[in-house]
């Protein structure tokens, strides 16, 4: 059986990849829903935390802005290489 503190370890990594997977599933429905996302990471989690979660255990991890952009707002996307540029099928 592992000590206290690794299973604590253990616990916060697979807290962290569940959260990771939730975030992608909910960014997955919105943008399914023809709905504009842009999440935020590596921010001032604390203020936010502050603000939105006062005296609570819980805690951000990432911030999502989601909903409609203004249509004249949106830059067109970035050229992208085509498959078969960059990649070769042995």
């Amino acid at each position: 059986m592992l000590p206290q503190a690794s299973r604590q370890c253990v616990s916060e990594h697979y807290v962290d990849i569940l959260i990771r997977e939730a975030r992608t599933c909910l960014l997955m429905a919105a943008r399914a829903l023809d709905l504009d996302c842009g999440p935020m990471s590596g921010g001032l989690h604390d203020v936010v935390d502050a603000e939105f979660f006062p005296g609570d255990q819980v805690r951000s991890n990432v911030l999502n802005n989601i909903g409609h952009r203004d249509p004249a707002s949106v830059r067109p996307r970035a050229a992208r290489f085509d498959f078969d540029d960059i990649c070769q099928i042995l």
